[in-house]
């Protein structure tokens, strides 16, 4: 089943590492729910990513039929000088998140976008086609953008770096000639997250793609090595979806079993 399996709240335990792991079931009484707003901070989202990436022309997935969250797929094009497209969120910010109140002391995370970046080979199609007519090797970046950017809030969670999120209970393939079985959240640097909106900080998370393995091992080990997420991703920069040489892992691998 994957991405869409199941999903309601259910602590599974804590792992090695400290990171608690839970399970999502569905609710399946739910009635639909119009959002109580639309892009509260969309305007102030698109200049932030338009002054980290400029000269880009852009386009945006527009959410036909929302539900609690209206969220918006913004795509901004590869350029000759940086060849890789800019995918992100608009919407999931309208709402705070469900932070834990420990952490909410410490730092104000309830307000967050997501964005991942992806070769030059990936067809979003025409302006102003819609997601769903796309092909689903095409689709699924947009179809996992989407949903994680709904989640917290469907869920009464929150989302923030260090958060793994496996494509369903058994880590199944995203894509059935990749090894991608899961997305791991990272932490942009201070110059690009977050921003201050009258007096709200708003937080962004990049989406990056891992194997099980890789995915596991930041499970046991995250909170002890922050650093874990250096640990190569696919290699989605290049325009490959096979991970990235044995030997390349296996010795960054042993690198944090040393560390």
């Amino acid at each position: 089943m994957g991405l869409f399996d199941n999903f309601r709240k259910k602590k599974l335990g804590v792992s090695p590492g400290g990171s608690t792991v839970y399970k999502y079931k569905e609710d399946g009484g739910k009635e639909w729910r119009a959002p109580e707003t639309y892009g509260k901070f969309a305007e102030d989202v698109t200049k932030h990513f338009e002054a980290l990436f400029p000269g880009r022309k852009s386009f945006v997935f527009h959410e036909i039929v929302s539900d609690l969250v209206h969220i918006d797929v913004n795509v901004m094009k590869p350029t000759e000088k940086d060849n890789f497209y800019v995918i992100y969120t608009t919407g999931m910010s309208d709402l705070p998140m469900s932070v834990p109140k420990k952490l909410q002391k410490k730092n104000d995370l309830r307000y967050a976008e997501l964005y991942m970046f992806l070769p030059p080979s990936w067809d979003p199609g025409e302006l102003l086609e819609l997601s769903t007519d796309m092909p689903y090797e095409n689709f699924w970046p947009i179809q996992w953008i989407k949903f994680l950017a709904k989640f917290p809030h469907e869920y009464k969670t929150w989302l923030g770096w260090g958060h793994t999120i496996p494509n369903g209970a058994d880590y199944e393939p995203i894509l059935d000639d990749s090894e991608m079985r899961g997305v791991v959240l990272d932490e942009p640097d201070e110059n690009f997250s977050p921003i201050s909106i009258n007096g709200i900080k708003l937080h962004f998370s990049e989406m990056r793609f891992y194997m099980k393995v890789q995915i596991g091992f930041i499970v046991i080990y995250g909170r002890r090595r922050k650093r874990i997420l250096h640990l190569p991703p696919f290699q989605i920069l290049a325009g490959s979806r096979v991970p990235p040489t044995g030997s390349e892992f296996c010795e960054t691998y042993r690198f944090f079993l040393r560390n």
